[in-house]
């Protein structure tokens, strides 16, 4: 009896699959029709009724299997079908994942999410957050309550760039604060195991001195009559959590801060803003740029300063007031803390030191932070890129530099700029359609001489490469009988001894992305740096003085009386380098006179007389001197875009204002050949031309 039941049960099973294997490829046919002569044959064995039970109940598997065979026909064999919704891989950031359970209609589904092999719902909808970074298997199965039938999905996926989301905070975030100036903070207040439960708490922007409309009024620290020169010191502090530190990559630290500041993480110095002086070195008091406004910088944290678990971000702000005397102490600290930002298009360097024995390379090249420490001079790879696509070149280190000549022959020709002030661009199309160098930044002048009056700091972006691009191809100029000529002007001057009034905002943001003060880009321990501190402030060829600003009447009765000689400007200018010119006015009136040379402007203004300039030049054994510094303008205020003889054709302007002639397609500069001085013009629609100069009656 029950033989027939199963006999009955195989006709209506087989009825169904015949119907359902309809239309299928032909190996699943076969494989149907195989387990049909199995079902069979189990059926009409010599077992007992039990084992002719299961063995039907098995065959009835084996049949759905081979229907759903390898070609993944589940649907087909399932009693319903299930879906995951939401799900996408790889997963990164902070993004939020909901994903949602769809059935069949009509299914009266339970449902269990299981994430590698562990349940985490029952619900069919299931939000999930904070997974470390890694792989993940996300399984769902679905239960029909009414048939008790259950079927199961699965997604594979990937997890990056979530871990240790709880480091990061965004401006306007809460700080515990000290600001009072009547108790002295604690040793150790930048230790994790410090208790700041007694300071202050806020949220930034912190600020004295200005108004705002949100943050927090840190206490004034200064009175109208204390020295502009005194500092006030404020210290913030606040916890971040590292989730995974494996997964911890570099971080970077915007600051928007009108002075300057410590980085401690877990009690250690990390890192210092641009303005800051090295670790070494006491806070200087600085000039800070556009006096009175704040500014951004970004700094590079390290992820090696951090361990998992809980941390300890704390910065010490520390403000010079400047203005005392007009009442202007203004205060200015806010931060965030976020993923390093994209470096495409930032370039700038390389900038190259000597430490610990160690040639280190350091340079935003447009896509990275290169940091590669060399063994030697020979070994060291200098590549430097230039903006626009202009190219880039390798550049050879120099083993040594000796103090350059300042008294030497009158080259018969020479081509002479001024004031480039970080214009690379300007400077490259300039040097090529002079004929100095080809396209490939190769030498072409044979045995001209090439003068830069100085001035390549300041104002624009790119005067790491400007300066390379001068420091390349002083070697082959020298190769070829020829040579360059770097005099040292002012805001040269003021960016190595640390005035940064006039600098491009970038470079208050670039050095702290490769971890060095602003101060030590062109320290003494650095190849610019050594290179900058062979060249002169006064160089005499032939008949022909060549300075960057002008003569006064002070140095002039100096050299002439005898108190000053010529073979000491050089050297007392090239000690301004380091500390600056304003103090020997009281201390050694003799060591600062020579900044007159790079600072004064009585000649291009007119304010010296004739019989003056006649004796200076004099004493300086000339009969003509070359200027920059100053951009002379015709009664309209209108520059005169064209070298300007001066005092009876004794002084010779050559100052332009090369940002603005690039940007209208042309440059200019000055050039001497045959005995005469020309006008140099290069026009992206007009080409060069070489105009004599025009004597000091014509002006």
């Amino acid at each position: 009896m029950q033989l027939k039941r199963n006999q009955f049960y195989l006709f209506l099973l087989f009825t169904t699959l015949f119907l359902t294997a309809c239309g299928e490829e032909n190996e699943q046919s076969a494989s149907f029709a195989a387990s049909i002569e199995e079902v069979q044959s189990s059926i009409s064995g010599d077992n007992d009724e039990h084992e002719q039970s299961a063995s039907f109940a098995a065959s009835i598997e084996e049949v759905q299997s081979s229907i759903s065979g390898d070609n993944d026909e589940h649907e087909q064999s399932a009693p319903f079908v299930v879906s995951i919704e939401g799900m996408q891989s790889p997963i990164s950031g902070d993004q939020a994942v909901v994903v949602t359970a769809r059935v069949d209609s009509g299914i009266n589904a339970q449902y269990e999410w299981l994430l590698d092999g562990e349940t985490v719902a029952t619900t069919q909808s299931y939000h999930f957050s904070g997974l470390a970074d890694g792989n993940y298997t996300l399984m769902l199965i679905a239960k029909d309550i009414d048939s008790n039938h259950q079927v199961s999905a699965d997604f594979h996926f990937t997890v990056t760039g979530r871990s240790n989301q709880a480091v990061f905070f965004d401006y306007g975030s809460k700080w515990h604060y000290f600001d009072d100036k009547q108790q002295e903070v604690a040793n150790n207040w930048m230790n994790t195991d410090f208790d700041d439960s007694v300071w202050q708490q806020g949220e930034s922007l912190f600020a004295y001195g200005k108004s705002y409309q949100y943050g927090t009024d840190l206490a004034e620290h200064f009175d109208s009559d204390q020295s502009s020169q005194n500092e006030s010191q404020y210290y913030f502090r606040k916890t971040i959590h590292v989730d995974n530190i494996n997964a911890l990559n570099d971080m970077q630290l915007n600051l928007r801060l009108d002075c300057k500041a410590v980085i401690y993480v877990n009690g250690q110095d990390v890192a210092r803003t641009p303005l800051m002086y090295k670790h070494n070195q006491p806070y200087t008091p600085s000039v800070r740029p556009d006096e009175g406004t704040e500014f951004n910088i970004s700094i590079v944290i390290p992820a090696s300063a951090f361990v998992e678990g809980e941390n300890t971000l704390a910065i010490k702000v520390v403000h010079t007031p400047v203005d005392a005397d007009e009442g202007f102490y203004a205060n200015v600290f806010d931060a965030s803390l976020t993923n390093v930002a994209s470096l495409a298009n930032n370039i700038d360097g390389p900038y190259v030191f000597y430490r610990d024995e160690k040639v280190v390379v350091k340079a935003l090249t447009g896509t990275e932070v290169l940091q590669q420490s060399y063994d030697s001079l020979e070994d060291a790879k200098v590549t430097v890129i230039l903006p626009d696509n202009l190219g880039q070149f390798d550049v050879e280190l120099q083993k040594d530099f000796t103090v350059e000549p300042y008294l030497y022959d009158k080259p018969e020709k020479f081509f002479v700029t001024s004031d480039i002030e970080g214009n690379v661009q300007a400077l490259v199309y300039m040097l090529i359609q002079a004929g100095v160098m080809d396209e490939q930044f190769n030498w072409t002048y044979g045995d001209g001489h090439l003068y830069n009056l100085g001035d390549l700091f300041d104002r624009g972006p790119y005067v790491a490469e400007s300066l390379w691009l001068f420091y390349h191809l002083e070697k082959q100029a020298k190769a070829a009988g020829g040579d360059f000529h770097f005099i040292v002007g002012n805001h040269d001057f003021m960016n190595l001894y640390g005035d940064w009034r006039y600098l491009h905002q970038r470079y208050f943001r670039n050095p702290g992305l490769f971890g060095e003060p602003l101060i030590g880009l062109y320290g003494d321990d650095t190849e610019l740096g050594r290179w900058l501190r062979s060249k002169n402030i006064m160089e005499r060829a032939g008949d022909v003085l060549f300075v960057h600003a002008g003569l006064k009447t002070t140095i002039i009765d100096a050299v002439e009386s005898g108190e000053l000689k010529l073979e000491q400007i050089n050297d007392y200018g090239r000690g301004h380098m380091d500390t600056g010119y304003s103090h020997y006015k009281n201390e050694d009136f003799l060591r600062y006179l020579p900044s007159r040379l790079y600072w004064d402007r009585s000649v291009p203004y007119g304010e010296m007389s004739q019989q003056d300039l006649d004796r200076g030049l004099m004493v300086f054994g000339a009969d003509k001197m070359l200027i920059g510094h100053t951009i002379l303008r015709d009664e309209q205020d209108v520059p005169y875009n064209r070298p300007v003889h001066l005092y009876n054709d004794k002084v010779l302007n050559i100052d332009f204002p090369h940002n603005d002639n690039l940007a209208e397609g042309y440059v200019q500069a000055m050039e001497f050949e045959n005995g005469n001085y020309y006008h140099f013009k290069a026009s992206k629609t007009q080409g060069v031309t070489r105009t004599l100069v025009e004597p000091s009656t014509a002006n």
